[in-house]
């Protein structure tokens, strides 16, 4: 009987090691980011949906969990650097681009971390080498590494410098009920 007490005592006495571990690294870890396609950006809709796939796939590859309606999103910008056709028959657009990648937040509208990357891209339409530049973005890109990896050090040091504003605010809604 004595044996059971002393098991069941030195169970329930370790079960606070398993606690959560609040640092940095796993704090890094919860923070997720979905990717937003501004719809005022002059591409088309086929275009825009190959670019916001593969802002996703780099989300998830670089470890951050992604979803709709996220506070801080992945978004990008396209500058045409060069657009020609070919003197071939049938003639062929050529188009060169830089793609501007940002992440930021989306209620505060502050900006964590910014990468480009230039692409190009042939086909027999505008619209289809606009297409055929953007499935060049490789999911792996450095850009991509270095970009989320500041991102999640500056969210993280966003909300470890605002904790308390963050948390006075919070009581106050729940005070007024305000949910």
């Amino acid at each position: 009987m004595k044996k059971i007490l002393i098991i069941v005592c030195i169970i329930i006495l370790s079960l606070p090691i398993f606690a959560q571990d609040n640092n940095t690294t796993d704090n890094k870890q919860l923070i997720s980011i979905s990717a937003f396609i501004n719809p005022e950006i002059n591409i088309p809709t086929n275009v825009q949906k190959i670019l916001a796939d593969r802002m996703q796939k780099a989300i998830l590859k670089n470890g951050l969990s992604s979803s709709e309606g996220e506070r801080f999103i992945m978004t990008a910008s396209i500058n045409e650097l060069g657009k020609e056709t070919t003197a071939t028959a049938p003639v062929m657009y050529v188009v060169e681009l830089e793609v501007n990648f940002f992440i930021g937040d989306a209620v505060d509208g502050i900006l964590f971390s910014q990468g480009s990357t230039i692409v190009k891209g042939a086909s027999d339409s505008e619209s289809k080498a606009y297409l055929s530049a953007l499935k060049n973005i490789k999911t792996n890109d450095p850009v991509f590494k270095k970009m989320i990896a500041q991102a999640k050090d500056a969210i993280v040091n966003y909300y470890n410098s605002k904790c308390d504003i963050i948390i006075a605010d919070a009581l106050k809604l729940a005070k007024n009920q305000e949910y």
